[in-house]
């Protein structure tokens, strides 16, 4: 399910989509919304369960998506190399994360960090007992 609309993306921006942007767009919405629930640990089933602060994060991360893509470099510009002695390896940076900020604003609804109680299912009755 997406968590956000094209209206929402196009608020964010301050304008509408061009055609290629909107053509694009789909595909966006589809990965941003997989990384928030991915984050938050929920499942959206319905259109009404969304908080409003998740269609805000979602627009956002896919407006910077878009915004950042109009300000392509050539390739070479774009990527990052890593050089540890001999060994070396190249990547393109990706627009698609959360910054902190947006962590924060998603923490009400679910994010950061949870409790996990861990309980051992073997049984200690051999150290317990005496000889």
């Amino acid at each position: 399910m997406l968590l956000a609309s094209q209206e929402d993306v196009e608020a964010r921006l301050g304008r509408d989509l061009t055609s290629d942007e909107v053509t694009r767009l789909d595909g966006l919405l589809v990965e941003v919304s997989a990384l928030i629930e991915g984050y938050l640990g929920v499942v959206y089933a319905a259109e009404d369960d969304i908080p409003n602060v998740v269609a805000v994060v979602v627009s956002k991360v896919v407006a910077r998506a878009i915004a950042q893509s109009l300000d392509l470099a050539p390739l070479a510009a774009a990527m990052e190399g890593v050089n540890t002695g001999p060994f070396g390896a190249r990547f393109r940076d990706s627009n698609i994360f959360l910054t902190k900020a947006e962590k924060l604003m998603l923490r009400p609804v679910g994010g950061g960090l949870s409790v996990v109680t861990m309980k051992s299912e073997r049984g200690y009755s051999e150290l317990d007992t005496e000889d």
